[in-house]
């Protein structure tokens, strides 16, 4: 019995682990941001800003996702463990995965900053609107919508699935 315990201890701290990696890109995207809020930044050093940060919000959403199924697999570990410990342990969710949320955050930020850069590169508002709302929209799409692709992808992917041997 200590032997599954401390593999559980294990699960949660690689989950515990992804987090953290999420938050570090969530961190260095913060960071492209505070510097584009910087007063006098040259506009020839926010286009790369700008794209830096749209690019580490696209391996923000990737790594999220990757993340999601590496969760579910870890949760399905956990929880049969726990059912062989005779633990019934039963969790409240709510209406959107936290890991939605995440990747819904990292859509907020590549489309404020692909909206920041559509309009440095064409001092066009119409276009900062539509490039935000369009990236926006279908990140919240893709997350919060219960049916959509993404979540219908997680939640059925092969590697959710694991059994004790």
């Amino acid at each position: 019995m200590p032997d599954l315990m401390e593999y559980i201890k294990i699960q949660w701290t690689d989950i515990h682990h992804s987090r953290n990696q999420e938050w570090r890109i969530l961190a260095i995207i913060g960071a492209a941001i505070a510097a584009l809020l910087v007063p006098g930044v040259e506009e020839e050093l926010q286009v790369p800003i700008s794209v830096f940060g749209i690019i580490a919000s696209i391996m923000g959403v990737y790594t999220s996702i990757a993340h999601s199924i590496i969760f579910l697999s870890k949760m399905s570990v956990i929880r049969e463990c726990e059912r062989e410990l005779g633990i019934e342990a039963r969790f409240r969710s709510g209406p959107v995965p936290v890991q939605s949320i995440i990747i819904l955050a990292f859509f907020l930020l590549s489309s404020a900053l692909s909206g920041w850069l559509a309009w440095l590169l064409s001092l066009n508002l119409l276009l900062l609107i539509i490039t935000f709302s369009v990236i926006f929209i279908a990140g919240f799409w893709l997350c919060v919508i219960p049916k959509s692709p993404l979540r219908k992808y997680i939640e059925s992917s092969d590697s959710t699935v694991f059994r004790l041997v």
